[in-house]
């Protein structure tokens, strides 16, 4: 990532480099895996602060109780994201609630308008779908290999 600080300095600032700032520091994945209470979740942002950290990433995993994207959930991301801005630190949602990318726990794939697309390549001619695809085109390619 490109920063503010970066940019307005012609060279490496050594002060800053002897101190670097919250966006120049480590920020872990924290795994958010029980049931979330928020005086604990603070707690453990003071000691990522008290360890040097810049800030932090909300990771949730299997284990969670809290329902993801809830009224609940939602209010312990601010007040974590609040906490990590008092203390000067950075914060972060990823994105996923567990894998593959993008699936949001589950809310994203419930429909299955929104699941996965693919496209697939066979030298079968009487390739058959299946109740999940649909058969956009087929396509006769002829390749010409010159030795």
């Amino acid at each position: 990532m490109i920063y503010e600080k970066n940019t307005k300095q012609p060279k490496l600032d050594r002060e800053l480099f002897k101190n670097p700032t919250a966006e120049y520091r480590g920020t872990p994945f924290w795994a958010w895996n029980c049931e979330l209470e928020k005086d604990e979740l603070l707690r453990q942002i003071d000691i990522f602060k008290e360890m040097g950290l810049g800030g932090f990433h909300m990771h949730c995993r299997a284990g969670m109780s809290t329902t993801y994207l809830s009224d609940d959930f939602m209010d312990l991301v601010k007040a974590c994201t609040d906490h990590a801005e008092q203390n000067e630190m950075l914060s972060w949602l990823y994105d996923e609630d567990k894998w593959p990318s993008g699936f949001a726990g589950g809310y994203v794939t419930k429909d299955p308008a929104f699941r996965q697309r693919f496209l697939c390549f066979t030298s079968n001619p009487g390739y058959k779908t299946t109740e999940h695809s649909v058969l956009i085109a087929k396509f006769d390619v002829v390749l010409d290999y010159k030795k």
